[in-house]
């Protein structure tokens, strides 16, 4: 009883399912009894098989598109403030040390105007001081050893 019902059954789906494909000259096969898409799918793409023309897939597509490019500003933005950033820091840095200099130089400048002042006074001799660039008159000329401080 089983065995004929189900032979029905089949019998009457494959008879629509010939109907469908428009082919009644013989029954269809397992290979032959999907209906052939042409040109219509792209293949295995990240979200499995799709269809070209698919308009929910297409808004997908440029949604994701527009994500991708969205995050892709996002990053050169904060590529930028980044590097803004850091040029502050070496702005800061640079301001820095130019400062510390400017400072020595005027303590260096302060130090030579006193001296100055000392030796118009006359509280210093001139020959009291040995330039560092030079050696002394009873040292060597150059033994490769640098300046002599003493």
């Amino acid at each position: 009883m089983r065995n004929s019902r189900t032979r029905d059954l089949n019998k009457a789906r494959s008879v629509s399912l010939r109907e469908r494909i428009g082919n009644t000259s013989h029954p269809p096969t397992p290979s032959t009894s999907r209906v052939p898409v042409q040109n219509d799918w792209v293949g295995n793409t990240k979200n499995g098989s799709r269809p070209k023309e698919a308009p929910m897939y297409q808004l997908k597509d440029e949604a994701w598109a527009r994500e991708r490019e969205r995050k892709k500003k996002e990053k050169e933005e904060l590529e930028k403030e980044k590097d803004k950033k850091k040029k502050m820091d070496e702005e800061k840095e640079r301001e820095e040390e130019r400062k510390k200099l400017d400072a020595e130089l005027d303590e260096m400048r302060k130090a030579l105007e006193a001296v100055k002042e000392l030796e118009d006074d006359g509280m210093i001799e001139d020959e009291a001081f040995i330039d560092v660039g030079k050696p002394a008159d009873n040292e060597e000329e150059d033994d490769g050893m640098g300046p002599v401080l003493y």
